[in-house]
């Protein structure tokens, strides 16, 4: 049996003692060496700056309206006595004159009717009374009427939508407002309306002839232009207790896709036009109570811009643009932050105001055409760091140490 050799032992504990400060002393530069790497990839992760355009975009007021859109004026024709049809003279399509005439009954009897009252007129001339005459007089009258209407003619100008009834088919005379027999339909597709409802709330903002805008479901990228041509002159109160204006609107010769009917969805604009400026929040930050970006110019025109903006604002400066010092390393950007060659950046205080869920609207210090810097990390910083001078340190606007002297960062110092 062998035993435990005492030295053996002891030369291992020795060995252990020894090698465990060894490999401590070991992992110390190798960690911080991780470190550095770590916090330099997440420099170079930030990539190139990222430039946005101000743009512009054209802003309106309105109410929004739908229904379904009709011709402007369209004709049931039907026969205002019985008959039999003897011929109709248009189809589906055709182009009619107001006053043409569309189809006809057989007139056999009203001819004769007619006929025999001028028999007893000739007779009446020849051995009659003047009175008797006037009577006869007024019964042709009534007899040439009833002839008339055995032909149906279109009372306006348009297209014929539909015949419905044809040659020997017998008709009904028609009372008033009686549609059953129609047999030509006509339409002036020339221009079309719609009744929409209007909330009593917004009655006071219309007018007559404000511009209305139209989508189409049938027809989603065609544009369509109308007008309001009609507002009511009192209010009607719907099934749930809402009073509505029941307004025309107005399409003057719309596009041949529109057809009766079709329903759209649309827009009353209750005043001009306004451009306004939109860029994306990402490129604003919050510096204090005031918000800025940062503005990318020819290297030649920031000093321009910066005497500008003082000038301005009374001289007040609000950081040092490129060639400025500041805070800025060398004046300009982080290096991994790529700006086109010859391009520098001018910090720019601007008012802005939420827009929709993915933009701003800049209300001031901003025009159109403006180029802005977006840095990718920015909206996590919690706001623009200043060093003692009051210029922005992009560094620390990037949630990244500055590495500076004095900054209680940089890579290694357990500032992340």
């Amino acid at each position: 049996m062998s035993g435990v050799n005492p030295l053996t032992r002891k030369t291992k504990i020795i060995l252990f003692s020894i090698l465990v400060p060894v490999l401590i002393i070991a992992v110390i530069p190798v960690y911080f060496l991780l470190n550095r790497t770590a916090e330099a990839a997440a420099v170079s992760e930030v990539g190139p700056a990222l430039i946005v355009e101000v743009k512009v975009q054209t802003k309106r007021d309105g109410i929004e309206i739908s229904g379904n859109i009709e011709p402007a004026s369209s004709a049931d024709l039907a026969f205002p006595i019985a008959g039999y049809i003897d011929a109709v003279f248009v189809s589906e399509g055709d182009v009619v004159r107001a006053g043409e005439v569309v189809a006809i009954l057989e007139d056999s009897q009203q001819r004769y009717n007619l006929a025999e009252v001028d028999v007893e007129i000739d007779a009446e001339n020849i051995a009659g009374t003047r009175r008797n005459l006037d009577l006869l007089d007024l019964k042709r009258d009534m007899t040439a009427t009833e002839l008339e209407d055995t032909r149906l003619s279109s009372t306006i100008a348009g297209v014929v939508s539909g015949v419905y009834l044809d040659v020997g088919d017998f008709v009904t005379d028609q009372k008033s407002g009686d549609d059953k027999d129609v047999v030509v339909r006509v339409i002036d597709r020339s221009s079309m309306t719609a009744i929409v409802e209007v909330d009593e709330l917004d009655a006071p903002y219309l007018s007559l002839g404000q511009s209305v805008e139209f989508q189409f479901d049938a027809y989603p990228d065609i544009e369509v232009r109308g007008v309001v041509s009609k507002i009511p002159l009192e209010a009607r109160v719907t099934s749930q207790g809402i009073a509505v204006l029941d307004t025309e609107v107005t399409i003057e010769d719309p596009p041949e896709e529109i057809l009766p009917f079709f329903t759209f969805a649309g827009e009353i604009f209750l005043s001009g036009d306004e451009d306004i400026l939109l860029i994306s929040p990402d490129a604003v930050m919050e510096r204090g109570e005031r918000s800025i970006v940062f503005v990318v110019l020819p290297s030649g025109e920031v000093d321009a811009a910066m005497a500008e903006r003082r000038s301005g604002s009374g001289g007040e400066s609000s950081g040092g643009g490129t060639g400025s010092g500041g805070g800025i390393p060398g004046g300009g950007i982080p290096g991994d932050l790529d700006l086109p060659e010859g391009y520098s950046v001018v910090p720019t205080p601007i008012i802005v105001k939420e827009y929709g869920s993915s933009l701003v609207q800049v209300i001031s210090g901003l025009k159109a055409g403006d180029k802005v810097l977006v840095l990718p990390a920015a909206g996590e910083s919690g706001g623009i760091a200043e060093d003692e001078s009051g210029s922005i340190n992009f560094l620390d606007l990037l949630g990244l140490p500055s590495g500076g002297p004095g900054s209680g960062g940089g890579p290694g110092s357990g500032s992340r």
